[in-house]
């Protein structure tokens, strides 16, 4: 069995972010990313501190926000992909 604390960052947790489209004819496309970096692990939160607490929460919030925008250009990059070859097929 792997041990997941082997995989992540050496600065915290590994945070995976995958978007799946089936088609109508069963193709798939799915994208994933990574957040640069990692993401704070729980052990990093310092819920007796709350100044500690929200500086540490907003490393983990940008991460997440980055990671899910670079999901959403990458996605739909490939979508645009996809409706350049129907507009071709079609001329």
């Amino acid at each position: 069995m792997e041990n997941k604390k082997e995989q992540a960052p050496a600065n915290g947790a590994k945070l995976e972010l995958v978007a799946r489209i089936t088609l109508p004819d069963g193709r798939v496309i799915e994208k994933m990313v990574e957040a640069e970096g990692g993401i704070p692990s729980p052990e990093e939160f310092d819920i007796t501190d709350g100044g500690r607490f929200l500086t540490t929460f907003d490393r983990f919030e940008r991460s997440v926000i980055d990671a899910r925008d670079r999901l959403s250009k990458s996605i739909g990059d490939t979508m645009s992909e996809e409706l350049k070859k129907k507009a071709n097929h079609k001329e």
